[in-house]
């Protein structure tokens, strides 16, 4: 069973963050990406160098960058010859060819690799709905993002994107900070963690909605605050609460360009429920929890 380790994934984490600040940068997730099949395809973590380069460069003939260069500063794999020698970080630039090398993921990240793989995989589908040419609308754009992110269940992510993001804009912060609230909750609820704070976040979180405009660059805040508030209503009631999504929707001709195709990207995939298990719905949790703090 894979295990979740926060520490293994801190790097991951932040890398999501560095290529949002600059999309073009997206293509070095090919790198792990290719990785993911084809352990999946051959059954071990140990690659041979050329085929995951191969798999790369196939996938993305445009692919900026060296191999070294990317797979240095990606910093989760270490690479090995056969005769044993063990190349990880800057070392891995003294390379200068791939014939008899393999490649495999570092332990910490080796130990999570389903989950490695799968946020992988909504990270690119992420990044890749970001707009990397022309004018961008950057507040926008930063609700969208933080909103993509909370629907693929990136609950940390949002967190710290939100909170390295916020205090540039002042008209969303009650926007973002109503989103963090509930990426708080959700990520302890998914641990099976109910603080005893959670009613009162709740609550506060749907004031905040309540102060917002019924679409607010592109988000149907209404529905948002009525999902808040079933969802603090089944705790209270002791039943199972349910996961919901941020539901966009088109507002006038002219505005809100940046949402135009969201509805049908997300409408199938996004729209799932996921049930909360295993969880003792009213133990107030005197341990700090895993996940980053609401802002």
């Amino acid at each position: 069973m894979i295990k979740y380790s926060w520490h293994g994934l801190d790097r991951l984490e932040s890398l999501f963050i560095e290529i949002i600040d600059y999309p073009l940068k997206k293509e070095i997730l090919l790198y792990p990406i290719c990785y993911c099949q084809l352990v999946r395809k051959t059954n071990s973590f140990d690659v041979e160098l050329s085929r995951l380069i191969n798999c790369a460069n196939k996938t993305f003939k445009a692919l900026r960058g060296n191999w070294q260069d990317i797979l240095a500063e990606l910093n989760m794999f270490q690479i090995y010859s056969i005769e044993g020698n063990l190349y990880t970080g800057k070392d891995i630039l003294r390379l200068t060819d791939t014939d008899g090398l393999f490649v495999t993921l570092l332990p910490e990240y080796r130990e999570n690799f389903n989950n490695l793989c799968s946020k992988l995989l909504k990270y690119w589908n992420i990044l890749s709905r970001i707009s990397t040419y022309g004018k961008r609308n950057i507040i926008a754009e930063s609700i969208y993002i933080s909103c993509l992110a909370f629907n693929e269940g990136l609950y940390e992510e949002v967190q710290l994107y939100i909170n390295l993001n916020e205090e540039y804009f002042d008209k969303t912060k009650p926007f973002f900070k109503a989103i963090s609230n509930l990426s708080k909750i959700f990520c302890d609820m998914e641990k099976g963690i109910l603080p005893s704070n959670t009613i009162p976040m709740l609550n506060d979180t749907i004031k905040i909605l309540e102060t917002l405009p019924g679409v607010f660059y592109g988000v149907n805040i209404g529905k948002l605050k009525r999902d808040t508030e079933r969802f603090m209503k089944d705790i209270q009631r002791k039943k199972i609460p349910e996961f919901f999504t941020v539901e966009f929707i088109k507002t006038s001709k002219g505005e809100g360009n940046i949402f135009k195709k969201l509805i049908n990207m997300i409408k199938d995939k996004l729209r799932k429920p996921r049930n909360f298990r295993n969880i003792n719905l009213m133990v107030e949790i005197n341990n700090e929890s895993l996940c980053k703090g609401a802002v």
